[in-house]
């Protein structure tokens, strides 16, 4: 199977596959800087900002909705510290 056939023509970022710590596939796609056309690298650092935050925390209240998390517990207690 040849991984760039599955890959949109649009996409910009960085993939990397790995199984038992072997890199199966990593490829950079697409520009870092569209304006000044500057490719992606394996090392670009893409600004998030605060989208993931969201995440996190969406992720959180599914583990105490679950119950393996609740609202007054410390990392302390979750962590070894």
């Amino acid at each position: 199977m040849n991984m760039n056939n599955l890959i949109d023509s649009n996409f910009r970022g960085c993939i990397l596959i790995s199984k038992c710590n072997e890199v199966l596939f990593q490829k950079t796609f697409g520009y870092a800087d569209l304006p000044n056309r500057i490719p992606n690298e394996i090392d670009t650092k893409f600004a998030t900002a605060s989208a993931g935050k969201v995440f996190v925390a969406v992720g959180i209240l599914q583990l105490i909705e679950k119950g393996l998390l609740h609202f007054d517990d410390k990392i302390g207690d979750i962590f070894d510290m």
